[in-house]
């Protein structure tokens, strides 16, 4: 027996827009520093919701609006024939939903060594 592909990706598919806006600058010493921000409206119409931990509604649909900020400070530096950029990244993610279990809030604070040859 096998899963049905089809019955998963209809219970996850979603209708709903995204908004995004980005700014770079770059900085003294070629530092370059990001910020975006995105906001995202999605409607789920196959998707019940949990009215809290235990009870889940059918007859609502799930309505999810997450909103997302990202700062980002970022260096190349070039060697021989290949290059290495540092990174340092904070993101915020609020996702407000009428289903218990994907109301949220999350920050993130990232180190990123990258090595490319």
């Amino acid at each position: 027996m096998g899963m049905n592909l089809n019955i998963l990706m209809t219970r996850l598919a979603y209708e709903g827009y995204t908004l995004t806006a980005q700014l770079t600058q770059i900085l003294p010493a070629s530092i370059i520093l990001k910020g975006i921000y995105s906001y995202t409206n999605k409607d789920y119409p196959s998707q019940g919701v949990y009215l809290n931990s235990e009870l889940f509604d059918s007859g609502i649909l799930r309505n999810d609006k997450q909103s997302m900020l990202k700062f980002s400070l970022s260096k190349n530096f070039s060697l021989a024939n290949s290059f290495i950029v540092l990174s340092l990244s904070y993101l915020m993610n609020n996702n407000e939903s009428n289903s218990y279990w994907y109301n949220y809030n999350s920050n993130q604070l990232t180190l990123n060594f990258d090595y490319q040859f």
